[in-house]
């Protein structure tokens, strides 16, 4: 599988954001900043730990990667 067709996704946010899915995880995934802004105003926990979010969660873009073997996107700095 090319990693193009891996890199496939429903919707491309104008303005992502990369998010760790738990604190414990190299894992990240990208998000809309808006709905994630909208997430932390109300409160509610992160939609795939459910643990709350905190700035620890996000990831600046240069720290993450696609691995095409895993098939997602990884924080390059827990390598």
């Amino acid at each position: 599988m090319t990693t193009q067709l891996l890199l496939f996704c429903i919707c491309v946010p104008d303005n992502g954001v990369f998010s760790r899915t738990s604190l414990q995880s190299d894992v990240c995934c990208l998000y809309d900043s808006t709905a994630l802004k909208e997430l932390v105003s109300r409160r509610l926990p992160h939609p795939i730990s459910r643990e709350v979010i905190t700035g620890a969660h996000i990831i600046p873009k240069e720290q993450c990667h696609f691995d095409p073997e895993k098939g997602t996107f990884i924080h390059s700095a827990s390598e």
